[in-house]
């Protein structure tokens, strides 16, 4: 399965803490509302939610994420895919700890707004 995302807001600006709980910001929750909405719209979403409910056991998971910055700026690789598996996953309705194997890449540019390319495939459960 693979999907194309917007750009997510870094993990450092993600999670504020109120009243002395962590909790996403309201740009983290947005965010995470289109990419759901996204995965609503695509067929191979429903078609994947499927078939994992008709197993006994979960697949185990590789993810593969290329990263399409919108600009020119440093970033921290590492703080692009939380948001984005944390999304696709709920919406899935799956744990993200069913992943094995991730790889982040960084690519071209992508002006002027950014996105990633996610593929979800299933590993040998080795």
């Amino acid at each position: 399965m693979t999907l194309t995302l917007p750009f997510p807001p870094s993990t450092n600006t993600a999670y504020a803490t109120v009243r002395g709980r962590r909790v996403k910001t309201k740009r983290a929750r947005e965010y995470a509302e289109h990419v759901q909405f996204l995965c609503s719209v695509n067929a191979w979403c429903d078609t994947w939610i499927i078939k994992t409910q008709e197993l006994d056991v979960m697949p185990r998971l590789a993810v593969t994420i290329e990263v399409h910055p919108p600009d020119r700026r440093r970033r921290d690789l590492a703080n692009m895919e939380k948001l984005c598996v944390d999304a696709v996953f709920s919406y899935l309705g799956m744990d993200d700890s069913l992943i094995d194997d991730l790889h982040l890449t960084r690519h071209e540019l992508d002006k002027p707004h950014g996105k990633l390319v996610m593929t979800i495939s299933e590993t040998d459960g080795g």
